[in-house]
């Protein structure tokens, strides 16, 4: 079973990211091997996609886009970002609830 990779820190939390750009549009995807999938319209030209992502995170957790990091993976569709001042249950709840 998938289950989504979340973890606690001192400051928030951190999530496994696979970003697939070019999408037809942008949306959660699901869980893939443990990694929240994000689907992107945009191209990962000049920061687009990681913008994008980062955007679509920033409405569906509902915290400012500034909150959410890219701790690595800058360039790779794997990332590794961190989302300050939220919760675990809040982020499973905003993901999983619709």
């Amino acid at each position: 079973m998938n289950r989504l990779n979340i973890k606690e820190t001192e400051t928030g939390v951190t999530i496994e990211i696979k970003l697939h750009p070019r999408a037809g549009r942008d949306r959660l995807a699901g869980v893939i091997n443990n990694r929240l999938k994000i689907d992107v319209a945009a191209a990962p030209i000049k920061n687009k996609a990681n913008r994008s992502m980062i955007k679509l995170l920033s409405k569906t957790l509902k915290v400012p886009q500034e909150t959410i990091v890219i701790k690595r993976g800058t360039t790779s569709r794997n990332k590794l970002i961190e989302i300050r001042s939220i919760s675990t249950e809040e982020v499973t709840k905003l993901i999983f609830t619709k």
